[in-house]
């Protein structure tokens, strides 16, 4: 055990935070990368059996059941790590309240993706593949409450968690300017983003079906995403200019996180618009599965960050 574990546990012990809990803390991301690790060896093992017995079943049942265990339990992680972030921060603090909205964002993940995969998902029979969706009106509603709730609006509060840190950051003086990598991958977010307003005004131009208010709330996703791409990246950069870091790494984690999420909407897109086959649906799991790992590395960044921090200090 080194010195910096060894002084964040004895200051837990004295504020009554349970040694087991503190020194978690202390390799919160280690654990998370662990997991995932665990997880990439039960897809591969998935990938070799499909490749020797041919069987296209082996991977339907690897995304199906396994994989929404994975983004559950990924996103229980995240929403457990971002409570000990926020209260790691006193009452008071501006970062607090950011980790209060964060922290109820990751809330709402998690709540929306156990109604999007077990009420409503495999445990209604059959492999969610693309063309194979539930037949049950009722499962169908039951699936779109829950994909509302794990996307706009976890994305809307999660947006209001990272203006908060923007606007510290811009108080204090920390905000730096974008630089050229950062202008391009903005720029490819834009890009998708802009085709899905021409979508969008397409469909309420031609189509005569009425709008439901499920519907009307999934179209705050995109601009959502759009607005939580620009403040991870200014936090990003502005962490980045002053050396990076845990704090650094934290802000680079919910960038990756927020960009594959833009990626995973986008290749949902290109298979119901038909430009791809239906096999790529696995493609876009598995970058659903990296932003899971991106979010929940957020917090375990941030919970890293702040217990060192007062081990040193």
């Amino acid at each position: 055990m080194d010195t910096c574990e060894s002084a964040v546990l004895a200051e837990k012990k004295q504020s009554g935070m349970p040694v087991a809990l503190a020194k978690a803390a202390v390799s919160a991301s280690i654990f998370v990368w662990f997991v995932a690790a665990f997880q990439l060896a039960l897809g591969l093992f998935a990938v070799a059996r499909w490749m020797v017995t041919g069987n296209l079943g082996h991977l339907d049942h690897f995304f199906q059941y396994q994989g929404s265990l994975f983004l559950v339990g990924f996103a229980l992680a995240e929403y457990l790590l971002s409570i000990i972030a926020w209260r790691l921060f006193d009452a008071g603090d501006a970062m607090r309240s950011a980790w209060f909205f964060v922290m109820i964002a990751s809330g709402c993940r998690v709540a929306g993706l156990i109604v999007a995969n077990f009420l409503s998902g495999f445990a209604y029979g059959g492999p969610q593949s693309a063309g194979r969706a539930a037949a049950n009106p009722q499962v169908t509603a039951l699936r779109d409450l829950g994909l509302t709730i794990s996307s706009p609006v976890t994305m809307a509060l999660l947006s209001i968690g990272l203006l908060l840190v923007v606007r510290l950051y811009r108080k204090v003086g920390l905000l730096r300017r974008l630089r050229w990598p950062d202008f391009v991958l903005l720029g490819v977010v834009g890009l998708f983003l802009g085709s899905q307003v021409v979508e969008l005004t397409r469909w309420l131009w031609s189509s005569e079906q009425p709008v439901t208010m499920l519907k009307g709330v999934s179209w705050l996703v995109d601009p959502l995403v759009g607005m939580l791409f620009v403040e991870a990246v200014l936090l990003r950069r502005s962490v980045v200019n002053m050396g990076g870091g845990l704090i650094g790494r934290c802000w680079g984690a919910y960038t990756a996180a927020i960009f594959l999420t833009s990626m995973g909407g986008m290749g949902i897109w290109a298979l119901n618009s038909g430009f791809v086959p239906w096999q790529f649906c696995y493609v876009t799991s598995c970058v659903w599965f990296l932003a899971s790992i991106a979010y929940a590395l957020g917090p375990a960044y941030q919970v890293e960050a702040v217990v060192r921090a007062r081990a040193a200090g």
